[in-house]
């Protein structure tokens, strides 16, 4: 289970009654009544399963070792942005599961196109292309992530286009909802 994540054990008896759970270290995971391991902190426990028994059927019981590992993360932005030259603009990178977890670090691979600094805000500098590496280190209980988004200056007019990824056959008096995006990422709202 990850951290912060929950896994259900899916323990069930072949017949009514009721399961407990005896956990050996509480500070890494928790087990809820209805089996449901919760990723306390990052290591091991081992959760026992038991059952104490009824007059018609015997005790049992059984162990499962649990491994409680870094959550992983993933940087969600645009993978296309244009700006025109002189102009600064913004690179919105979000991480998930949440922005709280660390600090995201913003790299130009061409600074005479464009400048970005720690906070994704960008200072266009020249006409030309690059990428833009983001990227999250990880910590002790997040994985590092990384993704890298394109990145063109133009001297003027910005050339945009829709993207429609799917092909409608419609009857007459017939409806259809579409999804389409806009390129580059940072041209504005369909």
């Amino acid at each position: 289970v990850y951290y912060k994540h929950e896994l259900n054990l899916n323990a069930k008896l072949n017949h009514d009654g009721e399961l407990n759970y005896i956990i050996s270290n509480l500070d890494v995971v928790s087990v809820d009544k209805y089996g449901y391991i919760h990723g306390k902190k990052i290591g091991e426990a081992n959760i026992t399963i038991n059952y104490e028994g009824s007059p018609k059927y015997k005790p049992c019981t059984a162990t499962v070792k649990v491994k409680v590992l870094r959550a992983p993360t993933k940087i969600d932005v645009g993978k296309t942005f244009a700006w025109i030259i002189g102009n600064k603009g913004y690179i919105n990178a979000n991480l998930k599961p949440s922005n709280n977890i660390g600090h995201l670090t913003f790299k130009s691979n061409n600074e005479s196109v464009v400048k970005v600094n720690s906070w994704g805000d960008v200072e266009v500098i020249g006409v030309g292309s690059t990428t833009v590496d983001i990227s999250f280190a990880g910590n002790e209980n997040y994985t590092a992530s990384s993704e890298s988004v394109e990145v063109t200056v133009y001297a003027s007019e910005i050339p945009t286009s829709i993207k429609v990824n799917q092909t409608f056959k419609l009857f007459v008096d017939e409806g259809v909802n579409m999804q389409a995006g806009i390129d580059p990422s940072n041209a504005g709202k369909l």
